[in-house]
């Protein structure tokens, strides 16, 4: 059993609870993602961090020299913040996550480098859902057009025998597949002028 902690200080103890909840009310990939950081993370915050993550039967190490190990995609939540047409494109934007110290991951495989990569469907670039936001506010400049030739297809089978169903009042559109029967929607391609 751990010891209970008392604070005279009243700002540690507010500090304390909040510190508490905001761990108790993240997710797992989340929490270990903050230990991945946790050089970065106050004297309080860390036992704090530990304790939830002990609670969970979390085992992932805390981090305490910048450069340390890495959360791994597979305990990350991971959302798709863009996916490039071009590589050199690619290439810049993953030099501005490296500086602003955002993990980024890349291919259906999610991974870390390009190298390797098949660039002919495109190049998915997955980040950590809190950093979503963020991630496409800062990409909106490497946003490269796609290919000329590009064929819309059905996300489930590749087809291209896609029909366009409806666009909503939010302006969304519907779609719908004439070989496999997929339906589902999308924002839609914008013509180009």
């Amino acid at each position: 059993m751990r010891p209970v902690v008392k604070y005279r200080n009243m700002d540690n103890a507010d500090e304390l609870r909040k510190l508490q909840d905001s761990y108790a009310r993240m997710s797992d990939g989340e929490l270990e993602a903050v230990a991945a950081e946790a050089y970065d993370l106050t004297d309080l915050a860390r036992p704090i961090l530990r304790t939830e993550m002990d609670r969970r039967g979390l085992e992932t190490p805390l981090v305490m020299e910048k450069g340390g190990r890495r959360a791994s995609p597979e305990t990350l939540e991971l959302a798709l913040a863009q996916i490039f047409w071009d590589p050199a494109v690619a290439a810049k934007a993953k030099q501005e996550l490296d500086a602003a110290e955002i993990p980024g991951f890349w291919g259906p495989d999610h991974a870390e480098s390009l190298e390797g990569l098949d660039v002919e469907s495109g190049i998915d670039l997955s980040v950590r859902v809190e950093d979503l936001a963020r991630v496409r506010a800062g990409l909106k400049e490497f946003a490269d057009a796609e290919p000329e030739d590009f064929a819309c297809v059905c996300p489930k089978c590749q087809s291209p025998e896609i029909v366009l169903v409806e666009v909503d009042e939010s302006t969304k559109y519907h779609w719908s597949c004439d070989a496999c029967g997929h339906s589902w929607e999308d924002d839609g391609v914008e013509a180009k002028a």
